[in-house]
């Protein structure tokens, strides 16, 4: 008998778990996940400030193209000069 009714108090506790975790589920599907004005300036400059990041990158990035392909024409104009001379020497 004892142990009867504990078992049906540990069902019925079980139960009540069970159906506050429901209940806390459903209240918590309902709450809108909205920011405060806090939140959202700190997001704001967070974010402006990786732009201005991957802006200044980008800058670097197009100096260092330039210099590139400034040292890639002037090898080209070396060799084209050095195979002109080889060739007017040749001849």
């Amino acid at each position: 008998m004892n142990e009867q009714k504990k078992k049906e108090r540990l069902e019925r506790k079980a139960r009540k778990r069970q159906e506050e975790q429901e209940r806390q589920k459903e209240n918590e599907a309902h709450l809108t996940s909205y920011i405060n004005r806090e939140q959202f300036n700190m997001l704001y400059e967070s974010i402006d400030e990786i732009n201005k990041k991957i802006t200044d990158h980008s800058v670097v990035v197009d100096e260092l193209e330039q210099k590139l392909l400034q040292v890639n024409r002037k090898r080209r104009e070396r060799l084209r000069k050095k195979k002109q001379s080889s060739s007017a020497a040749v001849s």
